[in-house]
């Protein structure tokens, strides 16, 4: 572990655990740093929205309901900023119980992987079969069955027994007895348990068949679902978000010269707010449908 500020706060410790470092990136602790950083963002523009328009005001070229509407958009994403701020309180507690760790207040970092591409579905496939406990177990349970089916088949044929003896030195009978003697068993339930084992066989072998037509399915629905929130992030990573950043900046300019009212403005600063969430929100979704694909599909053997 090593000490950081996550929040910019000046408050925290970030946590980089051995082995569980891509376990941290879908955790909830991550969306809720992305949200308090939004927050803070937007009550930053909202500040800076309302020191221009106080300054307007007092040379008079901006009314007063700009200057009360300015006051009530700062405020309002202050005390968003600090709900934030405690949802990132309460993720942290959640990641600390996690970890075990006691003291502090525990951060997953901010470093985030860019979302790759999910790869062939047939890639997947493969390894799911390869590697999914599910299968595992239902092939040992085939294996085990069919170990019984062997056994009973055994149990089936008949037993022979061969005795043999002698009696010598006995003072009633002269000379020396001796007895030979032959024995062969026929099992009579040796067929009800012939037949239950192979029934056992045979189901078995249907539920493996069954185990693997779901690992298939599921992860062909993971590798849709990863695909489709890798999509959804990079339009709002790579074309949402940097024109909601440039509206907005263009709106404010375009007030600060007297070409728009407030109310454009607002609302150019709460779309990107908006989107700033969508952002957070739509990187939870892809490391969730991710790590359900790897979840699926674990890399080397159970």
């Amino acid at each position: 572990s090593r000490l950081a500020d996550p929040s910019g706060t000046g408050q925290g410790q970030e946590a980089h655990v051995l082995g569980i470092d891509k376990f941290l990136w879908f955790h909830p602790e991550y969306t809720s740093i992305s949200r308090l950083r939004a927050a803070t963002d937007s009550a930053a523009r909202s500040a800076r929205n309302k020191r221009a328009v106080d300054d307007l005001f007092e040379v008079q070229r901006a009314p007063r309901l700009d200057a009360a509407r300015a006051t009530a958009e700062s405020a309002t994403a202050g005390a968003a900023r600090a709900g934030a701020d405690q949802a990132v309180v309460a993720a942290s507690a959640e990641l600390r119980a996690l970890l075990g760790i006691e003291e502090g207040r525990l951060s997953a970092g901010t470093a985030r992987p860019i979302p790759p591409s999910e790869g062939s579905l047939e890639t997947w496939r493969q390894r799911a079969l390869a590697s999914s406990p599910d299968l595992t177990v239902a092939e040992a349970e085939l294996r085990a069955t069919e170990a019984r089916v062997t056994q009973r088949s055994r149990e089936r044929l008949p037993a022979t027994s061969l005795e043999a003896g002698a009696d010598w030195n006995d003072p009633t009978q002269p000379g020396t007895d001796a007895s030979l003697g032959l024995g062969i068993t026929f099992p009579t339930r040796g067929r009800a348990a012939l037949d239950a084992a192979r029934a056992d066989r045979d189901r078995a072998a249907a539920q493996l068949d069954l185990a693997r037509r779901r690992v298939v399915a599921d992860v062909e629905t993971a590798w849709s679902a990863a695909g489709a929130a890798r999509l959804r992030f990079e339009a709002v990573d790579q074309v949402a978000r940097p024109a909601a950043a440039e509206a907005a900046e263009l709106t404010r300019i375009g007030y600060e010269e007297g070409k728009l009212d407030l109310f454009r403005l607002l609302d150019a600063e709460r779309a990107l707010t908006e989107i700033e969430r969508d952002h957070a929100d739509a990187y939870k979704e892809w490391g969730t449908a991710f790590a359900d694909l790897e979840r699926l599909a674990p890399e080397g053997t159970p």
